[in-house]
């Protein structure tokens, strides 16, 4: 009679134990879940051509100081067969949004996509000659990006 007793005593701890071991497990995987959201990152990189919106080219009267000292350093120049030179600066922005959840095995399936990313690209060159600009081009394109 005793064994049983100690037998249904044991048996009635391991229910608690495998069912502590339960919710330890769902909490554990909750709290990951909600840990691990979203997330963003941001990059930069080349000269900041924001400042365009704010800064008038004009040909024959912008001159390339003027363009040095507002964008910084052009990230290259070309010399021309005619004596005047190209300067082009370049903008690349990415604005991301990582989905922690869809790092998590089997949840991850379920999650969607990865990463969202959004690229921002500006590019402006300009042509110089005699210090004056005398003509220029501006770029600008948008991608976006889900894996």
């Amino acid at each position: 009679m005793e064994s049983s007793y100690v037998w249904a005593a044991h048996s009635k701890g391991l229910e608690m134990n495998k069912s502590r071991q339960v919710r330890i497990i769902i909490l554990t995987v909750i709290g990951g879940l909600l840990v691990a959201g979203c997330f963003p990152s941001q990059t930069h990189s080349g000269a900041d051509l924001s400042k365009l919106d704010d800064f008038k080219i004009e040909k024959n009267k912008t001159t390339e100081k003027e363009l040095v000292d507002h964008f910084g350093a052009p990230g290259n120049t070309t010399m021309r067969g005619d004596g005047s030179k190209m300067l082009s600066w370049n903008d690349a922005r990415s604005d991301a949004n990582y989905n922690g959840a869809a790092f998590i095995p089997i949840v991850g399936v379920f999650a969607g996509s990865a990463v969202h990313q959004k690229i921002n690209h500006r590019s402006l060159s300009a042509t110089v000659r005699d210090g004056i600009v005398i003509d220029f081009t501006e770029t600008n394109g948008n991608q976006q990006l889900q894996y």
